[in-house]
């Protein structure tokens, strides 16, 4: 079974996700530093949500050389993941839904990363307040934990998380929750659900997630 994504236009769930966004502007988003959208496809994400980030350096990833005339930001061509090595990329025929797990309509080889050795490359300074969104059709953890010495600066994050296994290497939701604790961080917010095609269950979900340390978890009053 392939999952697919529904047919809600990307535009209103770019539109949900700006909304939710913008609770959390004034207390964190306005001090990032840098902006890092794995996954980032045709750039639409970081357009929608510019603005909530008036001093951030913004980076874009995606191995799908169509996406690379995206000129508005500091664009990789390449993977995310735990090692730093060529990888095949399955490139699915709505670019969208393309994977490392899913089959494809072509296969192609990536240059993969490790993110903080991509970051260090790029002069990123251990201690910048870091957002994250990532969007890899089923590696959001692998890329998130890729992450290492820049993981404690990450201040919110975006990542996407399956029910359960849809493809080999894909976890039951129980145990994403559980590494997303493991790594020292809470979640804050549901995003974008999204049903599977076979039977209109719940297929997957954007989490927003924030350190345990985060002011955002500091006040316990209702």
């Amino acid at each position: 079974m392939r999952f697919r994504r529904s047919k809600v236009p990307r535009e209103v769930e770019f539109d949900t996700t700006f909304s939710r966004l913008s609770i959390y502007s004034d207390a964190i988003l306005r001090n990032t530093q840098v902006v890092i959208d794995i996954g980032v496809s045709d750039g639409r994400f970081i357009s929608a949500t510019r603005e909530l980030f008036p001093l951030a350096r913004f980076i874009g990833i995606d191995p799908i050389d169509e996406y690379q005339k995206i000129t508005d930001f500091e664009y990789v061509n390449g993977l995310i993941g735990n090692k730093c090595e060529v990888s095949s990329f399955s490139v699915a025929s709505d670019l969208f839904t393309s994977s490392q797990l899913y089959p494809g309509i072509r296969s192609i080889q990536a240059q993969q990363f490790r993110m903080e050795c991509l970051l260090r490359d790029m002069g990123i300074a251990i201690g910048s307040e870091i957002f994250v969104k990532i969007d890899s059709q089923g590696m959001d953890l692998i890329c998130l934990r890729s992450f290492g010495e820049y993981l404690p600066y990450i201040t919110l994050a975006i990542i996407e998380i399956q029910m359960k296994p849809y493809a080999p290497g894909m976890k039951y939701f129980t145990d994403s929750i559980a590494e997303i604790s493991e790594l020292g961080f809470e979640v804050c917010e549901f995003l974008n659900p999204i049903n599977r095609s076979l039977d209109s269950s719940l297929g997957q979900i954007d989490l927003l997630i924030a350190p345990k340390t985060s002011k955002m978890m500091e006040d316990i009053r209702w």
